[in-house]
């Protein structure tokens, strides 16, 4: 698809805090995808080099929105470092979401709120719809499932399942819990609908997929220590 006929970004841009709590709100996108500085592609390619490789320079984030998926995923990685697929897999979720240029696909907006805090009325993505395959889902959770925390050393859905914790915790309550913006995962309230191959949903949406790896496969553990590298500095 050439640049003159993309769609533009569902979300594009760091829109600030908003009034009740929300960290780095994500703007309303009003344009296509834009080339992300070279400093920034060396950031992302630390942890999202699979978005990279698939679709270019040419996304729907900023730098500043960048360097937040990079706090939000460092933060991720001190818990479920013991496992590389789980955090591969978690990271495809995270990536697209905030950078896809193909957000238009699955991200569909349900509310716009504006936020005042920086001086100018800026328009945000509140909440929104996310359409997900959903094997993707079930398969990520798994592979995150006895996950034990590298800093607790007790299962993560303890801490990344709510009030579920890991005993009442399944794959739909947790990617509720992830989709939460309270829980400083995500920028936008993101409701999640898990789809079937051949089930009817929204007309011209198309659910997100990615090929998922077991916590017993190998995941690229090059790139984690890359990230932690990375991170560290």
């Amino acid at each position: 698809m050439s640049a003159k006929t993309q769609p533009n970004c569902v979300t594009y841009g760091n829109c600030g805090d908003s009034e009740d709590g929300v960290l780095d709100t994500s703007c309303v996108g009003k344009q296509p995808p834009q080339k992300l500085p070279e400093d920034y592609v060396s950031i992302l390619n630390a942890f999202c080099p699979e978005l990279l490789t698939q679709y270019g320079d040419e996304l729907c984030c900023d730098g500043d929105q960048v360097l937040s998926i990079s706090d939000k995923l460092g933060l991720a990685s001190t818990f479920i470092s013991k496992c590389p697929s789980c955090f591969r897999n978690i990271r495809q979720t995270i990536c697209n979401l905030m950078c896809s240029p193909e957000q238009y696909k699955f991200l569909d907006v349900t509310k716009v709120a504006v936020n005042n805090g920086t001086g100018e009325e800026k328009e945000y993505v509140a909440k929104a719809d996310v359409y997900i395959m959903d094997h993707y889902a079930q398969s990520t959770f798994a592979s995150c499932e006895n996950v034990v925390s590298g800093m607790t050393n007790g299962p993560i859905f303890d801490f990344f399942c709510g009030k579920w914790k890991k005993a009442g915790c399944n794959y739909i309550r947790w990617f509720e819990f992830v989709g939460r913006a309270s829980t400083g995962v995500l920028s936008i309230d993101a409701n999640f609908f898990f789809t079937h191959p051949g089930e009817s949903y929204k007309a011209g949406m198309q659910p997100f997929d990615f090929n998922t790896t077991k916590c017993s496969e190998p995941a690229n553990v090059s790139l984690i220590n890359k990230f932690f590298l990375f991170h560290v500095v």
